[in-house]
């Protein structure tokens, strides 16, 4: 099933469906921006053929393409540039690729290569050594948490 970035999709979750966001797809994983019903701080307003949602960047969520249910929509030009500009906010620090629409660059983005780094617009800030040293580390710990618990997982699936 192929998507592309910024559909709304219905998907599967453990406890039902869902809706989310399409961001990008890397072989069989989507990643998503879920749709909530209720709005929370720092959160998009999104208009859908079932009414009004919300989105934030920092809740992505990452599932398989056979999770997929449905096609519901594109989202809303003004939403699809509401969303890169408060991606750029929250991930101004980093440099981070995804698969884009072909009117990246009319939103701000300087895309300078298909598969290449895409950057924030503007001029980036980046704070001191220390302050990124200690996320790093924070990040460091997160990726062996999560691989302890990938491992542990495939252990279970193989046995």
């Amino acid at each position: 099933m192929e998507t592309k970035p910024f559909e709304v999709w219905k998907y599967e979750i453990s406890t039902g469906e869902k809706m989310g966001i399409v961001m990008a797809q890397e072989g069989n994983i989507v990643s998503v921006l879920p749709l909530f019903d209720r709005p929370f701080a720092g959160g998009i307003e999104i208009t859908t053929v079932q009414g009004v949602r919300f989105v934030h960047p920092i809740r992505m969520a990452h599932v398989g393409e056979s999770k997929l249910i449905s096609y519901v929509q594109d989202v809303p030009e003004d939403s699809v540039n509401d969303i890169m500009n408060i991606f750029s906010e929250v991930y101004s620090n980093v440099i981070w690729t995804a698969n884009l629409p072909e009117d990246a660059e009319s939103c701000g983005f300087d895309v300078p290569g298909e598969t290449g780094p895409i950057l924030p617009p503007g001029n980036v800030e980046y704070p001191d050594n220390t302050e990124l040293q200690i996320r790093l580390e924070g990040e460091r710990r997160e990726k062996e948490v999560y691989k302890g618990l990938y491992e542990s997982l495939l252990d279970k699936l193989i046995k």
